[in-house]
């Protein structure tokens, strides 16, 4: 952040001293430099803002969707590996009993 700091002292624009950096994405820059031009920065920074708490919310809806079936897979797995450990001896105990 120190050479955005040095840029804007050299006069250039927030929306170039930030795509020098690779650190903000491209569509974050492109709603700065349209704040820089309307003059409304206050209206821009609050639209990105909304745009990426939609993202993360839509992003953490879809990562809980897709944990899910994993999750009850390996429920699945964890009980028949109990009844298994259970029920083996009991069938070897069975096969081994004479009549």
């Amino acid at each position: 952040m120190d050479k955005v700091q040095y840029s804007l002292e050299l006069g250039n624009s927030l929306s170039d001293s930030l795509e020098n950096e690779n650190v903000f994405t491209k569509l974050f820059i492109a709603m700065i430099r349209v704040g820089e031009d309307s003059g409304d920065m206050v209206d821009s920074l609050r639209k990105s803002k909304d745009y990426y708490a939609n993202e993360y919310i839509y992003r953490l809806k879809r990562l809980s969707s897709m944990a899910e079936p994993f999750l009850i897979l390996f429920m699945a797995l964890l009980v028949g590996f109990v009844v298994f450990s259970v029920a083996i001896p009991m069938f070897d105990s069975v096969n081994n009993v004479n009549f």
